[in-house]
C-alpha cells in the first residue's frame, strides 16, 4: 500500500509520527505477531490515515464520474480506454484549482513513469 507511493508515506508519517508499517513475512510467525501488535497499538491513527487516503482517491471520482464509470465497465477497447485517459489528462491541464493540480501531478507521476504507454 505504501510501497512506491511517497505521497502516501508522507500522509502516513504526518498523521501517525510512527515508523512505517511492518511487512510480515509469510514463513516467519514472529513478523505476523509484530504486525498485529503494531496495528493494535496504532489502530486509531491508522484508521485516520486510511480515511485521508480514501478522500484523496474519491476526488478523482468526483471530478470525472463518467470517465471512472466507463473505465470500470467490461468490454471497453484499449483504444477507448486510452482515449479516456487522454481526455482526463487534457482536462487536468485546463482546470486551475489546487485540487486538480494535485491530481495532475499524480497523473503525471503514474503515467509519466510508464515509458511503454503511448496514448
Amino acid at each position: 500500500m505504501f510501497l512506491k507511493a511517497s505521497t502516501r508515506v508522507d500522509v502516513y508519517r504526518s498523521i501517525t509520527n510512527a515508523r512505517l508499517l511492518p511487512n510480515p513475512v509469510a514463513t516467519k510467525w514472529g513478523t505476523w505477531l509484530q504486525a498485529a501488535i503494531f496495528y493494535s497499538d496504532n489502530f486509531v491513527k491508522f484508521k485516520e490515515v486510511m480515511q485521508n487516503l480514501e478522500e484523496d482517491a474519491a476526488s478523482v471520482t468526483k471530478l470525472f464520474p463518467d470517465v471512472m464509470e466507463a473505465l470500470e465497465t467490461r468490454g471497453m477497447t484499449l483504444k477507448d480506454q486510452l482515449g479516456k485517459l487522454s481526455f482526463v489528462e487534457e482536462k487536468l491541464k485546463i482546470i486551475p484549482t489546487n485540487e486538480e493540480k494535485v491530481l495532475q501531478q499524480k497523473f503525471e507521476n503514474v503515467f509519466g513513469n510508464n515509458s511503454g504507454l503511448i496514448y
